[in-house]
């Protein structure tokens, strides 16, 4: 699983590292990003590794030990249930109930 990012936030350490509109997100922290959630909820880390696939199919990689968005805009959310079935989750526990 990887997302397309669909465009990069003026001023954002994405276009410090040199990001662009088609590039993928293809992991964090080693683990593969579905959607726009894995994206999100990796703000909450304290320590985080991205890899991209750029549009000529190299390779990027960015550490990060801040707690902030990073500056990307991710192709259209789609809903999905992540395998930890949190407590607090609208979509996990929509599903639950029906």
């Amino acid at each position: 699983n990887m997302i397309k990012i669909t465009n990069i936030k003026k001023n954002s350490i994405a276009e410090n590292i040199g990001l662009k509109s088609g590039d993928i997100l293809a992991s964090i922290n080693n683990k593969p990003v579905s959607d726009f959630l894995d994206y999100m909820a990796s703000n909450f880390l304290e320590y985080r590794k991205f890899k991209f696939i750029t549009q000529t199919g190299k390779t990027k990689i960015f550490k990060d030990e801040c707690e902030n968005d990073i500056g990307l805009i991710l192709e259209d959310f789609k809903d999905k249930i992540c395998r930890n079935k949190c407590i607090f989750c609208f979509i996990y526990n929509s599903l639950k109930k029906s």
